[in-house]
């Protein structure tokens, strides 16, 4: 979770491909989580740049638990994106419909930048943060409303013992799970 000295302020926030059995529901545009908003709000915040790839759903055969197959050309297009944009922390989107493919965007992503830093966020990772950690290639979970999180995660640049100090995140330490108290909701 710690970034290089000379790692570059990006944040990829990534949207996973999702398989349909029919090819009249591929579509690059539908992502229920709102990552433009996301990565406006990312922009407003910190002096970070945010970069949006959403993989859309993809028709055909899947691969091994609902997964798009590897040859799918999303995956190469995922991996472009992810060597051309270089990010410090990729932030990925996870359901329990997309889990497959989101453990599989962690895979991809660590296989192209090993220093990167891969947080889950979403329903899946909201409601079964330790579980998502049981894939080894993602880093963190948000486990309370992303965008006060992500937020809190890039102000602290990825120094690990301030990490390890945010709320609403789960994390490995020494092979145990963590798993921070959320935020405290603004009552007004």
């Amino acid at each position: 979770m710690t970034r290089s000295a000379n790692a570059n302020k990006n944040v990829l926030l990534i949207k996973p491909p999702q398989l349909s059995s029919s090819a009249d529901h591929y579509s690059l545009r539908m992502c229920p989580c709102d990552l433009d908003r996301l990565g406006q709000t990312i922009a407003e915040h910190t002096d970070w740049r945010s970069l949006v790839f959403e993989g859309g759903v993809c028709a055909g055969t899947s691969g091994s638990g609902g997964e798009p197959e590897p040859s799918d050309p999303v995956w190469s297009q995922l991996a472009a994106t992810v060597v051309e944009s270089r990010p410090s922390i990729v932030a990925v989107w996870s359901e329990a419909r997309n889990l497959a493919s989101a453990n599989r965007t962690a895979w991809l992503v660590k296989r192209l930048l090993q220093e990167v830093t891969v947080v889950a966020f979403g329903p899946y990772s909201d409601g079964a943060g330790e579980m998502i950690l049981k894939c080894p290639d993602i880093d963190l979970a948000v486990v309370d409303e992303p965008d006060q999180v992500l937020i809190d995660l890039l102000a602290v640049d990825g120094r690990r013992r301030e990490v390890e100090q945010i709320g609403g995140i789960c994390f490995r330490q020494d092979g145990q799970v963590v798993v921070n108290p959320r935020h405290e909701m603004a009552v007004g």
